[in-house]
């Protein structure tokens, strides 16, 4: 199994010109062989923040995807924006990271055996995710500060604006463990409680094998 995770932040005003290139590329990726998860998605903070998140059955799966037509569709329109800052990495076999994008001073992440990844959804009723705003970014900046937690973010799906997407990296099973049980999650739990969900499915992926958290 190989993932594919990272950034781009783009000009102001970028994202929202690129929405037409950014769907064709996500519903034309969606459908390839072997595409198990592929979203481009915006951060509920700053929309020209984009957050990219794939899972893929395997390499090969992953490399036709890098030379498909939808891709050099995708390639030429992202030539339209300006691209201020990115980091998109592949962690393969082993959780070994290689560089995708890098543009800035940007550190890539170290892979290890014992890194775990969680990815999930969350498809919320109208206005859901507006009203929950300011509780998503409380619980991003307590769980960010939190010892082992290299990466977490939710963001928008650029396509379904009611489609919340979670991405997360810890540095093995233990601080993942140890999140669960921070008292900040159990307050945000409640407030996600409250909410009209429609759907939801979150998973976390250590070496390839993949564990159910939340829903399906």
């Amino acid at each position: 199994m190989i993932f594919v995770m990272g950034h781009m932040q783009l000009r102001a005003g970028d994202a929202a010109y690129l929405r037409p290139v950014i769907t064709d590329q996500t519903h034309s990726t969606r459908v390839q062989d072997g595409c198990d998860h592929y979203s481009i998605s915006s951060d509920i903070h700053d929309t020209d923040l984009l957050w990219i998140n794939e899972r893929w059955r395997d390499t090969a799966c992953q490399a036709d995807h890098m030379v498909s037509d939808h891709m050099v569709r995708f390639n030429i329109g992202m030539h339209r924006a300006k691209i201020l800052n990115a980091n998109v990495v592949i962690f393969g076999e082993n959780n070994r990271v290689s560089k995708l994008i890098n543009i800035g001073n940007n550190v890539p992440p170290k892979g290890s055996k014992d890194m775990i990844i969680v990815m999930g959804s969350i498809r919320m009723g109208d206005g859901e995710i507006d009203r929950l705003q300011g509780e998503m970014a409380t619980q991003m900046a307590t769980t960010q500060a939190e010892d082992g937690c290299e990466l977490y973010v939710f963001s928008r799906d650029v396509t379904d604006p009611n489609l919340l997407l979670i991405s997360e990296r810890w540095r093995d099973g233990d601080a993942l463990a140890a999140h669960g049980k921070a008292p900040h999650m159990a307050v945000f739990n409640k407030a996600i409680g409250g909410a009209k969900i429609e759907h939801i499915s979150v998973k976390s992926y250590e070496a390839g094998t993949a564990r159910a958290l939340i829903g399906e």
